[in-house]
């Protein structure tokens, strides 16, 4: 299922519109594989999807940091990995696209995504909700700061 839906909500606005913005982008690689400039549009996307889950991460790390949440570390270090992963997939696309399944990465980015959400995201939750009024006003600080352009 490549769209975002409300099981995945936590509840915190900037989060949410950035799950849905980042469910958005592997849609665009997945119809970019249809696109008569394939290699362009899906090079494209995948910096795109790369780019914006790099400033997803760093508002969410922001927010874990203000609200004290206590496996933060651990949390980031699966952004990291994740990253490390897209910077790779990206830099192996460039030099021998036919080696990429777009397909696959399709389902990796798609099924790693709901499962982050589903597991890690949904378990700071509490930790924020706890923080209330700090956590809304960053939140909605860093909301107004999002760009949805892709």
């Amino acid at each position: 299922m490549l769209y975002w839906d409300e099981s995945l909500a936590t509840g915190i606005a900037v989060v949410d519109e950035d799950h849905r913005g980042l469910f958005g982008l592997i849609k665009v690689i997945d119809d970019a594989k249809n696109s008569d400039v394939f290699g362009d549009k899906v090079c494209a996307a995948i910096e795109a999807l790369n780019d914006y889950a790099h400033d997803h991460f760093r508002r969410e790390e922001a927010l874990m940091l203000l609200s004290g949440y206590i496996a933060r570390t651990r949390h980031e270090d699966e952004h990291k990995s994740f990253s490390i992963t897209m910077k790779r997939l990206l830099q192996l696309y460039q030099v021998s696209p036919n080696l990429v399944s777009i397909s696959g990465v399709v389902v990796y980015l798609t099924d790693w995504l709901r499962g982050h959400i589903a597991y890690s995201d949904q378990a700071y939750v509490n930790s924020m909700r706890e923080c209330g009024q700090l956590i809304d006003i960053a939140s909605q600080n860093l909301l107004n700061n999002i760009d949805l352009n892709f």
